[in-house]
């Protein structure tokens, strides 16, 4: 089972002084729509920790081609890729109502055991779900998420201790 594109109304305080959707705001509903279509397809954040286990994201790739704004709806879907020995790959694209692409991304998720906070195998009952068959919202390489190249804008972000799980 898949889950529907979740949707999520920019709120102002989602929003820079220019009124543009903040990039940490539009991570969180990506995070959303992720945790959504992890726990329909029966991988999400409470099976894992049921297990001791839990998805921790290493690498996001993330190319913003819309200007969202406080006030704007955004549908966002989520989709798992592909499954690696030690990771998975999961794909995203932002759409306003109108079908309009906003945004398109590609991560790696890792699993990492909670007492030993060590990186582990995919599971095998994760690696045994089927994936959607859904095309890269990206254009890949060989190892599987793009290569940066050169940024037409650039935003450092330092992480929060409250932004860690």
């Amino acid at each position: 089972m898949r889950a529907e594109p979740s949707r999520f109304l920019v709120r102002s305080f989602e929003a820079d002084a220019a009124g543009r959707l903040a990039l940490p705001a539009l991570c969180a509903f990506l995070q959303e729509a992720a945790r959504a279509d992890a726990a329909a397809m029966g991988a999400g954040v409470e099976v894992l920790a049921r297990e001791g286990l839990a998805w921790m994201m290493q690498r996001l790739r993330l190319e913003i081609a819309g200007d969202p704004r406080a006030g704007d709806t955004l549908e966002v879907a989520s989709w798992a890729r592909q499954w690696e020995r030690v990771g998975a790959l999961r794909d995203f694209e932002v759409r306003t109502p109108g079908g309009e692409r906003v945004a398109a991304g590609t991560s790696r998720w890792l699993v990492v055991d909670l007492a030993s906070r060590r990186l582990l195998r995919l599971p095998d009952f994760v690696r045994a779900l089927p994936l959607p068959g859904r095309p890269p919202a990206l254009a890949l390489d060989d190892d599987g998420l793009p290569r940066a190249g050169q940024a037409e804008h650039e935003c450092r972000l330092e992480v929060r201790r409250s932004e860690l799980d």
